[in-house]
């Protein structure tokens, strides 16, 4: 009887492994950030213990990807700084979507003006890489562990010509980096307008995070 009851044992366990990856999946969130990004308090996406991600070079947001069943799947939607994207990332958006994906974008100071139903999910995501791309490279530059936009002294609307002289080098510094032009900008150009004419220069390059490419 012992064994009979040790092969079934064993049986439901390999049943249970088998299964348990069927029931997770990977999905993609905005995420705000913990973390001050020093060695003793690296940042990491809030909620998540098992994760890939891009971030937005310093400032306290996140594109992550996380293979997560449907019960943490709901828990992370449920709460109010998260974001879920869609899984059908080459979904166009409808009307609603593109309020809904303008505020989340504006309320983590990402510019969104440019968000419209003509575009996918695939295309916003792509869009995002470039700018946080362009942000993760001045970080790397300024050596400056700050967000460059802080909502109130610097927000999206802050001129070039209004950021101090290092961060205005530094920028400069940056967008050389990637070899991209420059002339279309001024020192009345936005950051908003930065962000987005370097993003359009960057193009819709492919990337992946964990089990998602995009």
């Amino acid at each position: 009887m012992d064994a009979v009851l040790k092969r079934i044992a064993v049986a439901l366990v390999a049943v249970l492994l088998i299964a348990s990856p069927a029931s997770a999946a990977w999905h993609l969130y905005l995420v705000p950030v913990i973390g001050t990004g020093t060695q003793e308090d690296p940042r990491s996406p809030k909620y998540l213990a098992s994760y890939a991600c891009t971030d937005y070079g310093h400032q306290p947001q996140m594109l992550c990807a996380a293979d997560v069943d449907a019960g943490t799947d709901a828990a992370l939607q449920a709460n109010s700084d998260v974001t879920r994207i869609p899984d059908n990332l080459d979904a166009q958006l409808g009307a609603g979507a593109v309020t809904a994906v303008q505020n989340a974008l504006e309320a983590r100071n990402i510019p969104a003006g440019w968000v419209t139903q003509a575009l996918t999910y695939r295309t916003v995501l792509r869009t995002l890489f470039g700018m946080f791309s362009l942000f993760q490279r001045y970080a790397a530059i300024a050596q400056n562990p700050n967000a460059v936009i802080d909502g109130a002294t610097v927000t999206l609307s802050t001129q070039f010509n209004q950021l101090p002289l290092k961060a205005r080098q530094d920028l400069q510094a940056t967008v050389a980096s990637f070899g991209l032009d420059t002339s279309g900008l001024t020192g009345a150009s936005t950051i908003r307008q930065i962000l987005k004419a370097f993003a359009d220069q960057f193009g819709q390059r492919p990337f992946t995070l964990g089990g998602v490419a995009i």
